[in-house]
């Protein structure tokens, strides 16, 4: 049995003391030696090709495929059996890790009346931030109404965005007429509210004599 290359001769001599010889050349193939090219890291809800170093007859995954490339997303270790043209095999495997993506939340009052400001922070710690009116701190304090938006980036590269959006309320201009319905008994004022005011406004009269209204437009006797 041949276990290296090379040209081996055989003689044979039969019962009659005949002699001949043959020579066979003997090449032996050597298993191959695969490896797997791929990113070892990646972020959650992110994927990474797998791939062989070299093109082989057979393949045969830990998850079952047959080709040379497949596409995970999971942690853990995958595996590779193949196969070249003389039916030699080689096997290798691979680690892939998963880091997990920033924990993106945003708090702070987000009604406040014009001229007012609120302060909207997420969690520190994190690695990076980057906020759309450019700030890089955890927490930004802004005045002007809009949309604000905060893209967090871990040390590993992983990166998660989350907006929210901060409501400038104009603040009301309290006016009004008054329509005057009187008698001789009495004083009847039905008071026309001109003001200017967002709705969903609330209304709170005191008329001066101890009555009080919520309406809108109320009327008073006095």
């Amino acid at each position: 049995q041949a276990s290296s290359t090379g040209i081996f001769v055989v003689t044979v001599t039969d019962q009659n003391g005949c002699v001949n010889s043959t020579t066979v050349n003997v090449v032996v193939h050597l298993n191959p030696v695969p490896s797997i090219l791929g990113q070892n890291e990646i972020c959650d809800g992110k994927t990474t090709v797998l791939s062989l170093n070299s093109n082989y007859s057979q393949y045969l995954w830990s998850t079952g495929l047959s080709t040379n490339t497949q596409t995970v997303s999971a942690a853990g270790s995958y595996s590779v059996v193949v196969k070249d043209a003389f039916g030699c095999t080689g096997s290798t495997s691979f680690s892939v890790l998963v880091n997990p993506l920033p924990l993106v939340n945003i708090t702070g009052d987000l009604d406040k009346c014009s001229g007012e400001s609120t302060t909207l922070s997420t969690t520190p710690g994190q690695g990076t931030y980057s906020w759309t009116n450019g700030s890089t701190d955890p927490s930004i304090t802004v005045t002007a109404g809009g949309i604000y938006t905060v893209t967090v980036t871990t040390n590993k590269g992983c990166t998660k965005s989350l907006g929210v959006t901060f409501n400038e309320h104009p603040i009301p201009t309290a006016a009004y007429e008054p329509e005057s319905n009187s008698t001789c008994e009495e004083i009847r004022l039905k008071f026309q509210n001109k003001s200017t005011n967002e709705a969903g406004s609330t209304y709170n009269w005191t008329f001066g004599d101890g009555g009080t209204s919520t309406d809108r437009s109320p009327s008073h006797v006095y």
